[in-house]
């Protein structure tokens, strides 16, 4: 990816890199958020420093945990063939048997309309590149980004208490059928949480909670 970001002054290369700020990380497999298009989107929690870290856990139908992923998002701005943008870095770390699984992903997105104009993904096994991709997106393209809560969803709000503190939170659910089985997507969402504004989701199987994200920390 070629480009230069202004972090705190000084000029750096965007390149992700392994040793990214941060103990928390991000996507390939599990996502965060829901990922709509650009009409869905708002850039209220992007500011050149946010950061958010977040831990995820999966469960078995025992409730036992199976994975345990960190996450990290974070912001600061570049330009691409001359549009002004924000640089978004998702970050997600899996520790498994000894091994550690990282992919991180940038994303350059248009400042005016947070559509996303070029990506990188980088994959590490132990602190070794074992996939890239990277490409410019195509008009009309979806953008693969996370997105804080689409307020046409909200049902209520309700105080919530995470490892980064007590929030008060709007709260949206989702509901999808695959094969038979309900799966149930419950967010809260708050703005003054950078980037995403997460502040916890969980995931539900037919009545039995799967996945459970809360934030950890934040700043910026």
């Amino acid at each position: 990816m070629t480009l230069t970001m202004n972090n705190n002054g000084s000029s750096t290369s965007v390149s992700p890199s392994p040793s990214a700020t941060s103990s928390a990380s991000p996507t390939s497999t599990p996502s965060v958020t829901a990922t709509p298009g650009s009409s869905g989107q708002s850039s209220v929690g992007y500011r050149v420093g946010a950061w958010a870290n977040y831990t995820m856990k999966n469960y078995d139908e025992n409730g036992d945990v199976t994975a345990r992923y960190n996450i990290r998002y974070a912001v600061d701005q570049g330009t691409s063939k001359g549009v002004d943008c924000w640089l978004l870095q998702t970050e997600m770390e899996l520790s498994s048997e000894g091994s550690v699984m990282k992919t991180i992903t940038a994303y350059l997105l248009d400042k005016s309309s947070l559509q996303g104009l070029h990506y990188k993904i980088q994959v590490y096994l132990n602190g070794i590149v074992i996939s890239t991709t990277e490409n410019d997106y195509s008009p009309g393209d979806v953008n693969n980004i996370p997105t804080a809560i689409n307020p046409s969803v909200i049902i209520g709000q309700e105080t919530i208490t995470v490892p980064a503190g007590t929030f008060n939170c709007d709260k949206a659910t989702t509901t999808t059928t695959d094969l038979g089985t309900t799966y149930v997507t419950t967010v809260w969402g708050n703005s003054n949480i950078p980037v995403v504004g997460l502040v916890k989701q969980e995931l539900t199987s037919s009545g039995v909670l799967i996945s459970a994200t809360e934030l950890i920390a934040y700043g910026g």
